[in-house]
């Protein structure tokens, strides 16, 4: 990494000289200096001047600086400033106190300049700074990470460590409650995290193990519960002969977890643990402990879903080549199928990308989970506080009132800020559960910007792709997620465990747990609730169906199931046939089964777990059996 030069400052207002030099890389190109992380520091090169907090005329003109800072070149109009200036409170005539702001700060940053070759400048009643005049180390951070993505580890390497090395401090130190660097902050940390994340399996995979140690220690003094860097740290005490801290390491990692979030460590952070305490030699080979690929790019520490993940990442390249694609990853409840969106967006580091999930409030106003990704990717923006104004109002108009063209101008809001802040990636999470103005807009989106590069990756559950609103969208790739497979467990050192879970991360999960806590070998009854929890989806008929079926013997007959529920064949067999369509039941020469053991035994523990055994063997259509069915319905719910 190259150092700039010392320059000499009028003062270091309580700091070290050598903690104010101005430390971005690629030479002085006779450019302004703006360092953000930490205080903010202004380097004049032609004038040999270095600017601090309490060198911009005052507390206010500095934060007005900061405030367009953030906004990376957009125009940031005068209301606006004078609300965050002013915590929504503006003086009476802060048109003119924002005016006289822009004044001192065009005189301290250029003094002699005119209006039109100044740092700030005027744009549509408001202002922009001019960020192709300088040289600010936040955007120098992302254009770094943008360019880690290459197959040479070392150079992924080299970039990673000087874009971390420009983070001397928590973005503009000098506002630390401020609410509009509150929100800035937010946005950046994932990115900040994820370079450290990767700077560690970079290390890893170079075989500095030191190094590795290090990232991780910085990345989880910055958020504890981030498990990447607990596996880092775990993977390079071991290699450095330190068991017992790779041991800790996973222990400090649970409990947290377990205090602060009330669960237990994911299944690829057990695995490893457990491949820890038995001195699995392959823990010891360069690379990630858990790779995916036979290469030695950069790898990540996440159990399976190689060819799911290479998949998609060829449609992201593409999208970002400059077509607009979407794409649907689909699987039953508890695949995994958040924690894959989780992973495929910390995949794409470097490129702006955001996350929302349909299935809280997203799916209540119909407009939030699009704008939150977009809010998520870009942080605070004018626009696309417009655009959710403008999307809102549709939705709580008459429908029967509504006609096409305020659909139409809405929705080109929103495809025009898309299209202007393109490349993106998008992720949004449980699609088949938004409201179907959503996936109107989203249509519209993939229509208007199909020459943008943008990608939009949702979840969806199996089967409801083609159906209802979501038969509008053309998705230009569909993956399906399935169970872990045996060569996938047999990489992590788990191979014992797929016959008794079928590979599903659910019960993979509960499996691990129960094996390093020493308890007993049946799933826990969390466990069974939340997988009776996703079969009740089917509907209640279903679901009576599989309560049902989970207490005759395996394979069952449909015979014999139609006279215990006391229903015709005829129906019983199209909620069959559906069940196999949903990936729970499966069928096989003697009859139907269900797709995973386990499965079945969670269904009946899930009835003894809540005192209630049903005999249904012996009776189909007692009111007390009806009840007993509603109750389990309604906790697995």
């Amino acid at each position: 990494m190259e150092v700039w030069r010392q320059l000499p400052r009028r003062s270091t207002v309580g700091r070290s000289r050598q903690s104010r030099a101005c430390l971005l890389p690629g030479g002085w190109n006779g450019m302004l200096q703006v360092r953000m992380f930490g205080s903010i520091e202004i380097v004049d090169p032609d004038g040999g001047r270095v600017l601090g907090p309490r060198d911009l005329g005052g507390k206010k003109p500095r934060q007005l600086l900061e405030i367009l800072l953030l906004e990376r070149g957009g125009r940031v109009s005068k209301q606006r400033l004078a609300d965050q200036l002013w915590a929504d409170r503006p003086p009476q005539n802060y048109s003119g106190t924002v005016e006289s702001y822009v004044s001192v700060l065009r005189r301290t940053l250029q003094p002699g300049g005119g209006p039109k070759e100044s740092l700030i400048l005027t744009d549509r009643g408001g202002y922009r700074f001019a960020n192709e005049r300088a040289r600010v180390d936040l955007d120098l951070f992302d254009d770094l990470l943008a360019k880690c993505d290459t197959d040479e580890p070392q150079t992924a390497m080299d970039r990673l460590a000087e874009a971390i090395g420009l983070v001397q401090g928590q973005l503009l130190e000098d506002d630390p409650y401020a609410e509009w660097v509150q929100d800035a902050r937010e946005a950046h940390m994932p990115r900040l995290m994820g370079a450290l994340v990767s700077a560690g399996e970079c290390a890893l995979t170079l075989g500095d193990s030191n190094g590795a140690l290090r990232f991780a220690a910085l990345a989880l003094a910055r958020d504890s519960l981030v498990e990447a860097a607990s596996r880092i740290a775990m993977v390079a005490s071991y290699r450095l002969g330190r068991q017992e801290d790779a041991v800790r390491a996973f222990l400090r990692c649970r409990e947290t977890l377990e205090v602060e979030l009330g669960v237990g460590p994911m299944p690829d952070t057990v695995s490893l643990y457990m491949a820890i305490e038995r001195h699995d030699d392959t823990l010891m080979h360069c690379g990630s402990p858990t790779a995916t690929s036979d290469d030695d790019s950069v790898a990540c520490v996440f159990m399976g879903r190689s060819q799911e993940l290479a998949e998609l990442e060829e449609h992201a390249a593409h999208a970002l080549s400059g077509a607009f694609s979407l794409v649907l990853v689909e699987g039953e409840g508890g695949i995994g199928a958040s924690r894959f969106l989780e992973e495929a967006q910390r995949r794409v580091m470097g490129t702006r990308s955001g996350h929302a999930d349909c299935s809280g409030a997203g799916a209540g106003l119909p407009p939030t989970p699009i704008m939150s990704a977009l809010e998520n990717a870009l942080g605070p923006d004018e626009e696309l506080a417009e655009v959710r104004r403008a999307l809102e109002e549709l939705a709580a108009q008459d429908p029967s009132a509504t006609n096409r063209a305020s659909h139409v101008v809405a929705f080109e809001l929103l495809a025009a800020v898309v299209r202007r802040h393109a490349p993106l990636v998008l992720f949004i999470d449980r699609l088949d559960l938004a409201h179907p103005l959503t996936v109107s807009a989203l249509a519209y989106m993939q229509r208007r910007c199909h020459g943008s590069p943008v990608a939009v990756v949702a979840t969806c559950r199996r089967g409801t792709a083609g159906d209802g609103p979501l038969a509008l969208l053309e998705p230009a790739g569909r993956i399906h997620l399935g169970a872990l497979s045996q060569d996938d467990l047999d990489s992590a050192g788990l191979t014992d465990l797929y016959e008794r879970t079928g590979g599903h991360p659910l019960l993979l999960a509960d499996a691990l747990r129960s094996s390093y806590d020493e308890g007993p070998d049946r799933f826990s009854a969390d466990a069974c609730v939340r997988l009776a929890g996703y079969c009740s989806e089917a509907g209640p008929a279903r679901f009576t169906a599989l309560r049902a079926a989970s207490e005759l013997p395996q394979p069952f007959h449909l015979e014999a199931l139609a006279a215990v529920l006391g229903v015709s064949e005829l129906g019983l067999v199209e909620d069959l046939e559906a069940l196999c369509d949903a990936n729970i039941l499966r069928t096989t020469e003697e009859g139907f089964g269900f797709r995973y053991d386990a499965m079945r035994e969670a269904l009946a523990a899930m009835g003894q777990h809540d005192g209630a055994v049903i005999d249904l063997r012996e009776t189909s259509s007692s009111d007390d059996a009806e009840d007993t069915d509603d109750t389990a319905l309604a906790a697995a719910s």
